[in-house]
């Protein structure tokens, strides 16, 4: 059951796979809205290429605070269960292009494709799937109350995109873009459920 008004800030990413070129039109993809179990053009997306449950928004009570913007071209198995980057030199036209997120309908922030370009990308996807099925999280230092406003936070319930815009997108290849930031998450109080805290009065000293 989750303890009403309580929230855990942990160490966190949220990251969306584009399948190209299948997901292209008019040079344009939008991303972050295809959840997992849905089609998305090739194949039905899975855990490795969104964690994403909801398209274009958290789930409620949860927020993300994004830090840091990632990508890397990737390729998988031909059954989708492994994945692995694939180093595509800076300066090639693949990289033409721009990640724009927008939020209740208006832009927030635009980015250079070729400034993200991070082959740990894949390696921040494990690390995050292997501490969410450990439930092994790391608690983020983060001051909610005196944290100035931020344009990088994306509310619960709030819808939210990254538009990708390439001109060169005829390629077999999957863009996996990945957010690093902060997660708030609920608590909770059985330790069945997602997170288990005890219960301070509870605790013998």
């Amino acid at each position: 059951m989750i303890r009403q008004g309580l929230m855990r800030f942990i160490k966190d990413c949220i990251f969306d796979t584009a399948f190209l070129p299948e997901n292209v039109s008019a040079g344009r993809v939008m991303m972050f809205v295809i959840p997992v179990g849905q089609y998305a053009g090739r194949q039905i997306k899975n855990y490795h290429h969104t964690n994403m449950l909801q398209g274009g928004m958290m789930c409620a009570p949860e927020k993300f605070f994004i830090d840091s913007l990632h990508t890397s071209f990737v390729r998988s198995d031909l059954y989708g269960k492994d994945f692995w980057a694939e180093e595509i030199p800076q300066q090639s036209k693949l990289w033409d292009g721009t990640l724009r997120l927008d939020s209740l309908g208006r832009t927030v922030r635009e980015w250079q494709l070729r400034d993200l370009i991070d082959l740990k990308c894949v390696e921040m996807v494990k690390d995050s799937m292997q501490r969410r099925e450990s439930k092994k999280f790391i608690d983020a230092d983060i001051d909610i109350v005196n944290r100035e406003p931020d344009d990088m936070l994306l509310e619960q319930q709030a819808c939210f995109n990254f538009l990708l815009e390439t001109r060169h997108a005829n390629v077999p290849l999957d863009l996996l873009v990945v957010a690093q930031g902060v997660r708030a998450i609920p608590v909770f109080d059985d330790l069945h459920d997602f997170i288990y805290v005890p219960d301070p009065m509870k605790v013998k000293s």
